[in-house]
């Protein structure tokens, strides 16, 4: 019978070993869901301020919206969004959370990052006003209670203080 010594790199990668296979199961319990939807946003309050820079168009914005949306699953919720917007002649970053509310009372808060584009359009009409960036979830309540998950976002203003959203991404349920 022949016997096998180990050295303490081998005692060290037989234990990392077993540790990596304990804690398999509980991260393969993890199913990831597929989340997106569209959601409507109506300006509420709007604040901007401009930048003491001596650049034509700086300003720092403050926006809050109220809207609703449904989601890839077909339930249905409803919006509250601030952002603070850091813009040069109406292009630059943005920042903020959103706070979901859904039917059955499960509750999700996503924080948010992008950019705004602004193009003319023709003399006379509205400029064409883009957005898109990525989300984080930071909590949730319900049925989204330790969830965990990122996405991104892009969407369009379609009138005077009202855009549209379309969001995708994945979450987990963490146990």
């Amino acid at each position: 019978m022949k016997i096998i010594k180990l050295t303490n790199i081998g005692v060290l990668l037989i234990s990392l070993i077993f540790l990596v296979s304990l804690s398999a199961p509980s991260a393969l319990g993890q199913e990831k869901h597929k989340t997106g939807g569209t959601w409507y946003g109506v300006k509420t309050k709007s604040e901007s301020i401009p930048v003491s820079d001596g650049i034509k168009g700086h300003m720092l914005s403050f926006v809050s919206f109220k809207g609703y949306g449904t989601k890839l699953d077909g339930s249905k919720g409803v919006l509250e969004s601030q952002a603070v917007a850091h813009l040069i002649k109406m292009n630059g970053t943005n920042s903020g959370y959103n706070y979901l509310r859904f039917e059955d009372g499960s509750t999700l808060v996503k924080k948010f990052e992008g950019k705004i584009t602004t193009k003319p359009s023709e003399p006379g009409k509205p400029p064409l006003v883009t957005f898109e960036g990525t989300w984080t979830i930071v909590k949730g309540t319900g049925k989204y209670e330790n969830a965990v998950g990122s996405g991104s976002y892009k969407g369009r203003y379609i009138g005077p203080g009202i855009y549209v959203n379309v969001a995708e991404g994945e979450y987990v349920i963490k146990k």
